[in-house]
C-alpha cells in the first residue's frame, strides 16, 4: 500500500476490527468497499470479517464504490 494508505490501514487496525462491514460482490468475490478493512484484518491476523453482499453488475458496482468513497477519496 502507498503511504496514505499505509496510515490509513494503521488507523482501521487500532479498531481491533470493530468497523463497518466490507462489501463483496456475489459472484466474483471481489471487495468493492473495504480493501483497507481486509488489509488492516490480515495484519491483525482476523480470519474474518463481517461482509455484505452486492449482486449488481460491474457498472453497479463501479457506482457504489464511488458512493461508498467519495466523500474521504480512499
Amino acid at each position: 500500500m502507498r503511504d496514505g494508505n499505509e496510515e490509513h490501514v494503521r488507523e482501521l487496525m487500532r479498531l481491533g476490527g470493530r468497523w463497518p462491514p466490507i462489501l463483496v460482490h456475489e459472484g466474483t468475490g471481489v471487495v468493492i468497499d473495504g480493501v483497507h478493512r481486509v488489509a488492516a484484518a490480515r495484519m491483525l491476523g482476523l480470519l474474518r470479517v463481517d461482509a455484505s453482499l452486492f449482486t449488481g453488475g460491474p457498472d453497479a458496482a463501479l457506482i457504489e464504490f464511488i458512493r461508498r468513497n467519495v466523500q474521504h477519496g480512499l
